[in-house]
């Protein structure tokens, strides 16, 4: 059974790391190592970053870090350790498989994408011996061999260092609108859910259902990975990114044939994914970019959610981003705590004024649907998903469909698996 641990990931002021620093990061290392192989008599896959230069841990890195991380723990390692150092990070991977079958799958993940150039992953057999590659690694600059490169000094710090800031950020952009687009696919496929679009029926909907809802998230990806990289550039212009997200809106249509399933997740995940872009780029506060960026926002006055904002004043989803999407953040530090994505849904239902439900149906079943939720909530949670059901049955009778609570689970089942963004939530 696979144990883990890790060392607690903090974000702090850039560090400049000299060679002495280096020298005790490896002498660390290679104590780890050699606990890990007293203690289980098994091969070990030790995982750092390749980064140029003196600064050796950013968001960035960390981003690319976690991504590796999750590669190698999907080859079910028995223990696991995490580090994140000032000299970078470090992780430490047991398995109880032949060390030569473990250095194919490390140069497998090394070798399957851009980013694996940055990896750096050591497999130590019983004995401690580093296995070596059959074929060199490339250059990451000229996609020469690295070590003639490395012996000749072929290219300059700075450009080795400038091809790797251009890997990490192409990295982000790609990985983060991936993510973004999965969390909305596992979130349509989240089941049971009261009222709204399942694995188990369409809810209070006769135009949507599962698939739909799938391509929608999907047509979303482009959109998703240019507001990355509009944050990643350093760009701050609200019309770009408002450019960005009504060509998104119209994608969003073109694979609906018309039918709005994404329109209030396309917004608040559009504001995230620019703000994480921007936080990469400069380290600002991600959810104090979304704040500032909502309160610039000057919606348009003749949509469902304008219409019940002024009746009820600052709600839905730019009320959201106004407050640093603080239900979305919640929702994720409970599926951190592992509770399952219908739990925490109940959770978002019982205390969000979701503006679908006040458009749909008006404030007494808004209020309804809360107390319906809290009582789920409180039920033993072998026979929980029995009064889901119930409830859902009724939701569906009184045509209540809590879309907002729907996009708010999206965001915290993104913000939950981004291990990068655990000291803002």
């Amino acid at each position: 059974m696979e144990s883990n641990r890790w060392s607690t990931m903090k974000y702090m002021p850039t560090v400049k790391i000299e060679l002495k620093d280096m020298l005790m990061a490896r002498e660390r290392r290679k104590h780890r190592q050699d606990e890990l192989l007293d203690r289980f008599h098994l091969p070990i896959v030790c995982f750092t970053m390749n980064i140029a230069g003196d600064v050796k841990i950013s968001p960035k890195i960390l981003l690319a870090f976690d991504y590796g991380v999750d590669e190698l723990t999907r080859y079910a390692p028995i223990h696991s350790e995490v580090f994140y150092e000032p000299t970078g990070c470090e992780g430490y991977f047991v398995y109880s498989k032949d060390a030569n079958e473990l250095k194919n799958i490390t140069i497998k993940i090394e070798d399957s994408d851009l980013i694996g150039r940055l990896f750096d992953m050591d497999v130590l057999d019983t004995n401690g011996i580093k296995l070596s590659r059959d074929i060199a690694r490339s250059c990451i600059v000229c996609n020469e061999q690295a070590q003639a490169c490395a012996r000749n000094r072929t290219h300059g710090l700075e450009a080795v260092k400038s091809r790797t800031d251009d890997i990490l950020y192409m990295f982000a952009a790609e990985n983060l609108s991936k993510r973004a687009v999965n969390a909305l696919i596992e979130e349509v496929r989240t089941t049971p859910k009261a009222g709204l679009v399942d694995l188990n029926n369409n809810g209070s909907h006769t135009d949507m259902n599962v698939d739909m809802f799938i391509a929608s998230a999907k047509s979303l990806r482009p959109y998703f990975f240019q507001a990355v990289s509009l944050g990643l550039s350093g760009g701050s212009s609200l019309s770009e990114l408002r450019a960005i997200g009504l060509n998104a809106e119209k994608a969003m249509y073109a694979a609906t044939k018309g039918i709005n399933t994404h329109k209030g997740a396309n917004f608040s995940f559009l504001l995230l994914l620019y703000s994480i872009g921007r936080w990469l780029y400069d380290g600002e506060n991600p959810f104090e970019t979304v704040i500032k960026l909502a309160k610039a926002f000057d919606p348009p006055a003749d949509t469902h959610g304008a219409k019940v904002r002024r009746k009820y004043g600052n709600v839905g989803v730019i009320g959201e981003a106004i407050n640093g999407l603080t239900h979305a953040r919640k929702a994720a530090k409970l599926l951190l705590l592992h509770q399952t994505p219908v739990d925490v849904l109940l959770h978002i239902m019982s205390d969000l004024i979701d503006t679908n439900v006040l458009f749909r149906c008006g404030e007494g079943e808004l209020t309804w649907l809360q107390r319906k939720a809290d009582e789920i909530l409180l039920l033993p949670s072998e026979v929980r998903t029995e009064g889901i059901l119930s409830l859902d049955a009724e939701c569906i009778d009184r045509n209540i469909s809590a879309g907002g609570c729907a996009d708010v689970l999206a965001l915290a089942l993104f913000m939950s698996k981004l291990r990068v963004l655990s000291a803002f939530i």
